[in-house]
């Protein structure tokens, strides 16, 4: 065997424990959740100053619940021209909330589509360890209409969204920000988005770990949870 040869399997290898290692030591069933952020221009000032306190929020409110602390499993995307992964899938103890700048345009629906790519994989190494998971949610927060991206890649999306939807496969919520196109925002799913009631992005988390600590306290993972009432955050435009 050659030494390059050798060197490639070498950190293949590694890359599969390191993967693997934290089911080993944790076989909990595991909740996933990405949440999706706008960090387009129109988040500049406020919003997004208040939305990076709300993300330091949801990691306090989570990390004290112990079994949650050991079964949900966040991942923070960010999207505006382009979309990143800016804190990958970790339980609540190894999440460390990103500071997140505005710039660039709207690219809703590739950034919808990249992260139900990502939710995919995570699903697929759940598998691999033989590691159960409940049903992933897609929490996505924007302020603006999808601008900038390919002719068809929103419907493309919001396609996709409606299928997993309709097979019990994925939780999403929209929620708008401000003066975010809520029409437009309900074609991505059956359920109809939240509007956001002013900035109240530190209620929104607080629901948003509520909501995950009663899924993730589950004994069933296909179980159905009742979820509080987000009105006190968010409202359903007539």
């Amino acid at each position: 065997m050659s030494e390059l040869k050798f060197v490639l399997i070498f950190v293949t290898m590694c890359a599969s424990l390191s993967e693997t290692a934290p089911f080993l030591n944790n076989p909990e069933p595991r909740c996933p959740c990405v949440v999706l952020l706008d960090v387009s221009t129109s988040m500049s000032g406020l919003p997004i100053e208040a939305l990076n306190a709300g993300l330091e929020g949801l990691k306090s409110a989570l990390v004290g619940d112990s079994i949650a602390s050991k079964r949900v499993e966040i991942c923070v995307m960010a999207f505006d021209s382009s979309v990143r992964v800016v804190h990958d899938f970790s339980l609540i103890d190894e999440f460390e909330p990103p500071t997140l700048r505005p710039g660039g345009a709207t690219f809703t629906g590739t950034a919808v589509c990249a992260a139900l790519e990502h939710i995919e994989r995570r699903k697929r190494l759940y598998k691999e360890v033989g590691n159960r998971y409940f049903q992933p949610w897609l929490f996505l927060v924007t302020d603006g209409v999808p601008s900038g991206e390919g002719i068809g890649i929103y419907s493309k999306a919001a396609s996709m969204v409606h299928e997993l939807e309709q097979a019990k496969k994925l939780c999403f919520f929209g929620v708008g920000v401000q003066n975010a196109d809520m029409a437009k925002l309900a074609e991505l799913s059956q359920r109809p988005p939240l509007h956001l009631k002013g900035l109240a992005f530190a209620e929104l988390f607080q629901w948003l770990s509520s909501s995950l600590q009663s899924i993730g306290n589950s004994k069933d993972t296909n179980m159905q949870v009742p979820l509080a009432s987000p009105l006190n955050w968010g409202e359903v435009d007539s």
